[in-house]
């Protein structure tokens, strides 16, 4: 028997969730939990989702003297960039929010999912692997590397159940 793939099983998921919820609104109570679980399992992978790829990211990447000629127009161009929207953002939103983005304790940055504090603590912990002795910096690049591949597998797995996931949080 062929397996349908997990993007129409999305949206046949998404048009029974529609229905559901419009043809029998008194089930969906019943499942909700699973749009509940679903969200609950993805969340639980952002936060070291994001520390292990940029710190992998950037410890592979090398110190500043090996990044060459493209890295560092790559490096330029998204520091460019991401300047801009941060500063467009804070013009909009929050002044604030640019002290903030330097953590004062990164372990209640991770408990509080604040994003932006955990990217630049990833950022600079990635770059620093590079500067201490060899032997560590191998121990710790192989590290992250293993806990990224974990991530991956771990939301990889979360994935096959969105069409789960989106019938409890559209119906």
């Amino acid at each position: 028997m062929k397996k349908i793939k997990l993007h129409w099983q999305i949206l046949i998921a998404l048009v029974l969730a529609v229905l559901i919820g419009y043809f029998l609104p008194q089930y969906v109570k019943y499942l909700s939990w699973m749009g509940d679980m679903f969200m609950r399992a993805l969340k639980m992978l952002i936060v070291p989702l994001i520390l292990s790829s940029i710190i992998t990211s950037v410890a592979n990447i090398g110190s500043g003297a090996n990044l060459g000629r493209l890295g560092l127009k790559s490096l330029s161009f998204y520091f460019t960039t991401t300047t801009l929207a941060i500063l467009t953002g804070l013009f909009f939103v929050n002044l604030k929010v640019l002290i903030e983005i330097v953590p004062s304790n990164i372990f209640e940055a991770m408990v509080g999912e604040q994003t932006l504090s955990i990217i630049f603590f990833a950022i600079l912990f990635g770059l620093f692997i590079n500067y201490i002795p060899k032997e560590s910096s191998t121990t710790l690049n192989n590290f992250f590397n293993a806990v990224l591949e974990v991530m991956m597998k771990m939301t990889m797995f979360v994935i096959q159940f969105t069409p789960l996931g989106i019938i409890g949080i559209v119906s």
